[in-house]
């Protein structure tokens, strides 16, 4: 499978080392949701705002922050 094609704005804010898939949000949702295969932290798009765990951390900083909470 290949990666997503995420829009510019998105792209510019996912921080290094995610792989990011498609990930649907609910039908009646008109945010667009992409997760990392390897972390499991998303980056969520509602048009004027970007956020989500992949905007916050790199890949190995997301997995360091979910080890120390489990």
């Amino acid at each position: 499978m290949s990666a997503p094609k995420l829009p510019p704005a998105v792209a510019a804010k996912v921080r290094e080392g995610h792989t990011l898939e498609d990930d649907p949000t609910h039908g009646l949702s008109s945010v667009r949701r992409w997760t990392c295969t390897t972390c499991g932290d998303s980056v969520l798009d509602s048009g004027p705002v970007i956020y989500g765990g992949v905007t916050e951390r790199t890949c190995e900083e997301s997995r360091e922050f979910w080890a120390r909470r489990s």
